[in-house]
């Protein structure tokens, strides 16, 4: 096309570019907390609740992964979907909104979840592949 060069490809997720921006956001958040617990309370049973949730499909994911037989070791058909799903930032931007919205308040712990999905990205794991 008139003498226009191709356009270079996009680097993978897991670069360390990538990667270096996640724990950039994640220094933010956890300075967002920081502020938050020490100037207007924040619950932080509720932070390390919704910091451990997005991985709560592993425990849904684990019988299965220790049965015997030719499927041993396998993750479920459904697995990567669960994962993805409370691995998103759009999962959480939609409970932030949902809870904005009911409370009229922006709900602070739910912080935790964008940390740990940021925290996972950071150290390189992203979404999965469905099988």
């Amino acid at each position: 096309m008139l003498g226009m060069k191709k356009w270079p490809g996009f680097l993978p997720t897991n670069h360390f570019l990538f990667r270096i921006e996640y724990a950039v956001l994640c220094i933010g958040l956890l300075m967002a907390l920081h502020w938050r617990a020490l100037n207007g309370g924040l619950d932080l049973g509720l932070t390390l609740l919704f910091l451990l949730l997005p991985d709560a499909p592993f425990l849904a994911i684990l019988p299965a992964l220790k049965r015997n037989g030719k499927d041993a070791g396998q993750w479920p058909e459904w697995a990567a979907a669960a994962y993805n799903v409370t691995h998103s930032y759009v999962t959480w931007m939609l409970m932030v909104g949902l809870a904005w919205h009911v409370t009229s308040i922006p709900w602070w712990p739910l912080l935790g979840a964008f940390l740990h999905v940021s925290i996972d990205r950071a150290i390189g794991f992203s979404l999965r592949e469905a099988k």
